[in-house]
């Protein structure tokens, strides 16, 4: 009778507990960014919202050109002890982005760095000994299709070459890009810290196996990676196998195929977002984030920036706004020309033959023009603010008069700067509709120029200066602006989509004055973007193999339709 009793009411206790019982949380996408001043990460619920779960920042201890392998192991493993436990244990997948054309040498077993990391600035025809970067760049060009995006000079590609040269590649070294080596971080299991150690973190000293080595399409690109069929390109084995040697001298000429550049770059290539492997054991059983959390492919911080935006169809755009200006855009079709520094990054479909069908690319490139400028010049955020809140960059009419004829009539008369208006001579075309007659090209420093034209030797143009500070600032903002425009044309002239819209990331998305300005200088509807944040765009990328209830968005999916 007991036994009856009990069989009877075990349907009803279980539909009983299974209310009482509070529903498990979401899982979570961690997301890294490495950049330029430090790094942020961002925790994001995979749901519809994709709710912020947590987020933290770092800095860098010393300036961005010298950091280190050691301090990136450092801060990242620093920030994820900071992680309350609580959210360490929903976190599912962890994304990486780091800085363009950034990479190191570390040792194959220990992922120790063995040789300086050379960021996304270093330019080997300028930083390498005397004669190896023209040497480099001389050698590529041999093998390489004309115009290619590894003949710049800050090319992973470049920058291997250059190692080369300079000291050939040991046995026992390998190349990796920036986000590579610290994904590898994370799934490397790493033996104990030594008793000294302050942290339950790993050190590098020496490891149970070796250290993972696997990339991402975004990251491989300016190394030289073929993006349509996905796979090192045909020109890479005579060019580094039997002209360099890259992968080890061969001890006779029957000997090539023992010299191969695989043995020293990535030997994986997964689409960012697709899962790399597993988190290390060590880390899963130190910081208690949950057995099947993995780490996913990652991208670099400006693709990551685009992806926070949201923009998915083609013609729309991102531009960044920051100490340099930089522009992506979506398009159907891929363009590249390393003489106006353009090049494409992909954007989901299959490889392989015809493997192009069904991609789109996220085209782009970047100038040294940009908000650096404004600070060599003196220009204070209070006094950014003040001055742009004085100028008048309505759309002028043909007699010179601000906007459209019912809107003057609603002005009262009282404008707040003088504008210099652009005569009607031929010189009016040139400058895109702008307010000023200052055809000022706004460099930092002596930085030359990489897009929209490839020129090391372009100088800045800030004269003549007008007696107003308000008309100098104005000058160096709608010069800016008519670079970023001449960008978007380029593009174009290449066969990318059109322009239709531009969203705004960095420092200089925060001036709504500069935004209206960029907007008429352009032609197409221009504003903020809601998010910006590259942190955020990574974490976007761990959530993009979480299943239900998660739906990527269109533009993160496994294809896209026509």
């Amino acid at each position: 009778m007991r036994l009856f009793l009990i069989l009877f009411l075990l349907p009803s206790l279980a539909w009983t507990f299974s209310f009482s019982s509070p529903p498990l949380p979401p899982p979570c996408g961690l997301g890294f960014d490495f950049g330029t001043s430090g790094v942020r990460l961002t925790v994001l619920e995979a749901t519809d919202a994709r709710a912020r779960v947590y987020e933290a920042s770092t800095p860098w201890s010393h300036p961005a050109a010298v950091q280190d392998a050691k301090e990136w192991r450092r801060a990242l493993f620093g920030l994820l002890e900071e992680i309350p436990v609580k959210v360490r244990r929903r976190v599912a997948r962890i994304a990486v982005s780091g800085t363009s054309a950034s990479c190191l040498v570390v040792n194959r077993a220990t992922g120790a760095g063995t040789r300086p990391a050379r960021l996304y600035n270093w330019d080997a025809l300028h930083e390498a000994p005397a004669g190896i970067g023209e040497k480099a760049q001389a050698l590529i060009s041999e093998y390489a299709p004309a115009k290619h995006t590894t003949l710049s000079g800050t090319s992973t590609l470049m920058k291997v070459v250059s190692w080369q040269l300079e000291e050939a590649f040991h046995p026992e070294e390998i190349m990796l890009h920036q986000a590579d080596y610290l994904a590898g971080c994370l799934m490397h299991d790493f033996s104990q810290p030594s008793s000294s150690s302050s942290t339950s973190f790993p050190s590098s000293s020496s490891s149970l196996y070796t250290f993972p080595r696997i990339s991402d399409w975004n990251n491989m690109l300016k190394l030289g990676y073929d993006m349509s069929s996905l796979s090192y390109p045909s020109w890479f084995s005579p060019l580094l196998n039997h002209r360099l040697h890259l992968g080890g001298i061969p001890s006779s000429s029957s000997a090539f195929s023992s010299s191969s550049f695989t043995n020293v770059l990535p030997l994986r290539v997964v689409e960012p977002g697709h899962i790399m492997g597993p988190l290390s054991y060590s880390l899963l059983r130190s910081l208690a984030f949950p057995p099947y959390c993995s780490v996913v492919g990652g991208t670099t911080d400006s693709i990551a920036a685009f992806l926070a935006s949201g923009l998915t169809e083609p013609g729309q755009a991102v531009t960044s706004l920051g100490s340099t200006l930089a522009i992506k855009m979506v398009s159907r079709r891929a363009v590249e020309d390393s003489g106006r520094g353009v090049y494409s990054h992909r954007l989901g479909g299959k490889g392989g033959e015809g493997g192009e069908r069904g991609a789109r690319w996220l085209v782009g490139g970047a100038s040294n023009v940009g908000c650096a400028v404004l600070r060599e010049e003196g220009f204070s955020d209070g006094e950014l603010r003040r001055l742009s809140a004085e100028m008048d960059v309505r759309e002028r009419g043909r007699d010179g008069s601000g906007g459209s004829r019912d809107s003057s009539r609603k002005n009262s008369g009282k404008s707040s700067s003088r504008i210099i208006i652009i005569s009607s001579s031929s010189s009016s075309s040139s400058n895109n509709n702008s307010c000023t007659n200052l055809n000022y090209y706004p460099l930092a420093g002596q930085a030359g120029e990489r897009f929209p034209v490839c020129d090391p030797n372009k100088q800045k143009i800030l004269t003549p200066r007008p007696p107003r500070r308000a008309d100098f600032l104005q000058g160096i903002l709608e010069g800016i602006a008519r670079v970023e425009k001449e960008g978007y044309n380029v593009l174009s002239e290449l066969g990318a989509d059109d322009l239709v819209e531009v969203r705004t990331a960095g420092g200089g998305a925060k001036n709504d004055v500069w935004t209206r300005m960029r907007g008429r200088i352009l032609g197409v509807p221009t504003a903020k973007a809601k998010e910006t944040e590259a942190a955020y765009g990574a974490a976007l990328l761990a959530l993009k193999t979480l299943l239900p209830p998660y739906t990527p968005p269109t533009l993160l999916g496994e294809r896209f339709e026509g």
